[in-house]
């Protein structure tokens, strides 16, 4: 909306299944999101894809990678949209009519559409206006945006359609036979946030939310000591709800509490000013962060922030590291000017090897900006060490 130690490596993850072990794959789509995990325990695997980037070829793009890794099955566990926002739902209706077209199976489905919200909300709209931009398509007020997803899930074959409740956690729900050691908790929904010993466990923030980014799910990914966090577009100041600070609260009320950080953690909005504040940066510690954007601005707020990008180069993480899932021109920073082309970042972590030594295999890919077709001459793989003692 920020000294930058960068490591520009370029993605398409060689990945080796373990007993147990993590796979998240970032899709670079430019600005948006979209991120692949694949979890095994034992004999299980679990897939799960959070949002889809913002346009139909977009979603395109998404489904190939969907297919690459998990096309000789044709089972997707598990869809999450993270909040009704065009630049994380707008390639879903492309991506589920492939999806419906080559006849996958998927599990659950987890939005804030279930139940019937949205169809006109003006809170899922930006504060500029009642539109929500598309890349490459005309715009589509809100709740065409929504309708036309509402009418593509309804084409799959699908178990479960649901809204998730804050606590929950996500791989027990879709498989209950997965062992504990693994965990994907959803920290907010809906404008909760997780608080055990509270009422109910959470504290509910969604009066003060004007913007459907105050109501992104969030979700903290647990495989032993290794721990990824994503956040939607989760705010921690004004004009956003600060959904950060109250997280802290719990992230510190936790057994693991002293030595409690981040190994892993997608920039929340993009790496947005009003995001990551400095309270959640210090307590978190993220040793590796994936900055997902384009070099946008909406509003007036540029994603990524530069103040932003500072705090997570200077935060107590021990040797902190930033990647993008973008490359900027000569010209340009990572947070002002111009991108060139997107970038696959992708995280691989065995769970026997990193609690031995706490390591994670790092992949990058070039994107191309305009066909979004992958350069695997430009592939290459790195480990990066989460070193902050656990």
């Amino acid at each position: 909306m920020r000294r930058i130690i960068l490591l520009i490596f370029t993605c398409c993850i060689s990945w080796t299944a373990f007993a147990q072990s993590v796979f998240i794959h970032h899709i670079g789509v430019g600005q948006g999101d979209a991120t692949l995990m694949i979890l095994k325990d034992g004999t299980y695997q679990m897939s799960i894809l959070i949002d889809a980037g913002n346009s139909s070829a977009k979603g395109t793009a998404v489904y190939k990678e969907v297919n690459k890794y998990l096309g000789m099955s044709k089972v997707l566990n598990c869809i999450i949209v993270s909040h009704l926002h065009s630049d994380h739902m707008g390639g879903m209706m492309s991506l589920m009519d492939s999806l419906s077209t080559n006849s996958w199976s998927i599990g659950f489905i987890l939005d804030r559409v279930a139940g019937g919200y949205g169809d006109s909300d003006d809170s899922l709209c930006y504060s500029n206006g009642s539109f929500m931009w598309n890349d490459g398509e005309p715009a589509l007020p809100t709740s065409q945006l929504v309708g036309r997803y509402r009418t593509a899930v309804g084409k799959l074959k699908y178990q479960q359609w649901l809204n998730f409740a804050v606590g929950g956690d996500v791989i027990q729900a879709v498989n209950s036979r997965f062992s504990s050691a693994i965990s994907l908790l959803c920290t907010t929904s809906n404008g909760y946030v997780y608080a055990p010993g509270k009422p109910n466990n959470y504290v509910y923030l969604g009066d003060n939310a004007h913007n459907e980014n105050d109501y992104s799910y969030s979700f903290l990914l647990q495989m032993g000591s290794f721990k990824y966090f994503t956040g939607g577009d989760i705010g921690g100041e004004a004009p956003y709800v600060d959904l950060e600070t109250p997280l802290v609260t719990y992230f510190q009320s936790r057994p693991d509490a002293t030595n409690f950080h981040f190994c892993s953690y997608k920039a929340s909005h993009h790496g947005s000013e009003h995001s990551t504040n400095t309270t959640f940066v210090t307590a978190v510690k993220p040793t590796l962060t994936v900055v997902p954007s384009a070099l946008r601005s909406f509003s007036g707020t540029q994603l990524p922030g530069c103040n932003t990008l500072t705090r997570l180069i200077t935060s107590p993480a021990i040797d902190p590291v930033l990647f993008f899932t973008y490359f900027w021109a000569s010209n340009s920073s990572a947070c002002k000017g111009s991108v060139t082309a997107y970038q696959d970042v992708d995280i691989g972590v065995d769970g026997t090897t990193y609690d031995q030594n706490h390591t994670m295999s790092v992949t990058t890919t070039t994107r191309d900006k305009s066909t979004l077709a992958l350069d695997p001459s430009t592939t290459k793989t790195v480990s990066v060490q989460c070193k902050q003692a656990h």
